[in-house]
């Protein structure tokens, strides 16, 4: 899985812009309409270091802590994983995983989503 964290989540994952920009990055990079990408969580974390929780291999990162978000994105049945540090720049952390490497997929119908 990917580099341990803590997080809350937000009330309005929705309103964020953060997850807007995910949603548009997904949908280019897919070739699909944007409404087919569905937002499943916003939160905000508290990333144990400078990779943002998505660590590349042979990478030293500073170990720091950084404030940032993560967005979980569906298409079909399979997750997107976006991280983005204090600096609100919003990636997609690569995985082969159906699960985008996130160690808990939301059930259909969960209300947290």
């Amino acid at each position: 899985m990917m580099g341990s964290s803590t997080t809350t989540e937000t009330s309005m994952p929705n309103q964020s812009d953060l997850a807007f920009a995910a949603v548009a990055d997904l949908a280019t990079r897919l070739a699909i309409g944007e409404e087919d990408v569905e937002v499943l969580r916003v939160e905000s974390v508290t990333w144990p270091d400078a990779a943002i929780g998505c660590p590349e291999e042979g990478e030293v990162y500073a170990q720091v802590i950084v404030e940032g978000t993560r967005v979980l994105l569906q298409v079909g049945e399979r997750i997107y994983d976006y991280h983005a540090g204090d600096d609100d720049m919003i990636f997609l952390c690569p995985s082969e995983d159906r699960d985008g490497g996130y160690d808990f997929v939301p059930p259909p119908g969960d209300p947290e989503r």
